[in-house]
């Protein structure tokens, strides 16, 4: 089986490449020497891709060529290499029928992403080539939440920009989004590592967000305890602009974000200003440990034991961390996912827009 020794191949160079990395002394150029072991490991990676690609040319509609196909496609490693462009594109010339393919639609779906954007059309055309040809209802439902979620993802690159005419974006996603509720919404869930049963569980929190945080809406109040047990709810800083951060301990650019989020808070001091955290950690003395340690000032609501699955986070459909709002003095959402020195002229901008009011 030619696919099964491509695959022992790879597993031998992975295998090889942590082996030699682990073994590597601690040194002044330890880290040029891991990147030139990771620059090895890419190489030959690449090179096994494309030979699974080309086995999958040579065995057009085979069971061997869908799976050597899978095997390139499902995991995300080959969208920025020559084997995963061409792959997708055999992939939709040979097997957008299949009814077999729901698992790597799923896959493919979720991780296109804006910024690879000849791989993100690609992936595009062969989405609405499976709705229009696969007879498997559950295949075509996950390639309409795809449509949805690349929808929503351009919507999002340019919300923040102040855009004109952007809204067509925001609708092209919600009515891909309704479109998955009402037709395919039964329909099993086939990405990988979820715990959301159906496509509608999927869909749902996609089209709530887009109806009720977007930028210029109301943010939706939430009501909780801080790490400490004290009531706690969005609204009592009403009045006042709000930088509303999701972080957790576990979340390594959550908290490098800290020491700039400390400047703020000490530049804003006394001013309409209140910085405010969601924790998404599992256990709530983690939280607070890190409060103590990296001397946040500011109050977290806690969001219980489901850690990042939390009540508050889902409410607001959270899937990175950080993720970032600022609110104005009425609670309306006017930025979303700045980070670091962007968040300052926005803030300031809002911050004294309420100063000059009360002059």
């Amino acid at each position: 089986n030619k696919l099964a020794v491509i695959q022992q191949e790879y597993k031998e160079a992975e295998a090889s490449y942590h082996k030699a990395k682990d073994a590597l002394p601690e040194m002044s150029d330890r880290k040029n020497k891991v990147k030139e072991l990771a620059v090895q490991f890419n190489h030959n990676e690449a090179g096994l891709y494309m030979a699974a690609v080309e086995l999958a040319r040579s065995n057009p509609k085979s069971e061997t060529g869908l799976a050597a196909l899978k095997w390139v496609l499902e995991p995300n490693n080959a969208y920025y290499l020559p084997a995963g462009a061409l792959g997708l594109e055999i992939m939709k010339q040979q097997y957008s029928d299949n009814p077999k393919i729901g698992s790597l639609i799923a896959d493919l779906s979720f991780y296109l992403t804006v910024d690879n954007v000849s791989f993100l059309h690609l992936g595009v055309d062969f989405l609405n080539l499976v709705i229009e040809k696969n007879p498997d209802r559950t295949v075509r439902g996950q390639a309409v939440l795809g449509l949805g979620w690349v929808a929503k993802q351009k919507f999002m690159e340019i919300e923040w920009q102040d855009i004109p005419d952007t809204n067509h974006l925001a609708l092209q996603a919600e009515a891909a989004f309704e479109r998955v509720i009402r037709d395919y919404g039964d329909c099993t869930n086939l990405l990988q590592g979820t715990s959301i049963p159906t496509l509608a569980g999927e869909a749902e929190p996609e089209l709530y967000e887009l109806r009720h945080l977007r930028i210029g809406l109301p943010a939706p109040e939430i009501i909780g305890e801080d790490l400490a047990g004290a009531p706690m709810k969005l609204s009592d800083y009403r009045g006042k602009v709000v930088l509303l951060v999701f972080w957790a301990s576990w979340c390594g650019p959550c908290m490098g974000e800290v020491p700039h989020e400390k400047e703020l808070a000490e530049y804003f001091k006394g001013r309409p200003f209140a910085l405010m955290g969601v924790s998404g950690d599992y256990q709530k003395d983690k939280a607070a440990k890190a409060v103590i340690k990296n001397q946040i000032s500011w109050r977290t609501f806690w969001d219980g034991k489901e850690g990042p699955g939390g009540p508050i986070a889902k409410a607001w459909n959270v899937h990175f961390w950080p993720t970032v709002y600022v609110l104005d003095q009425q609670g309306i959402i006017r930025q979303k996912n700045l980070r670091g020195k962007r968040l300052d002229g926005p803030l300031e901008k809002l911050v004294k827009a309420v100063e000059d009011e009360k002059r």
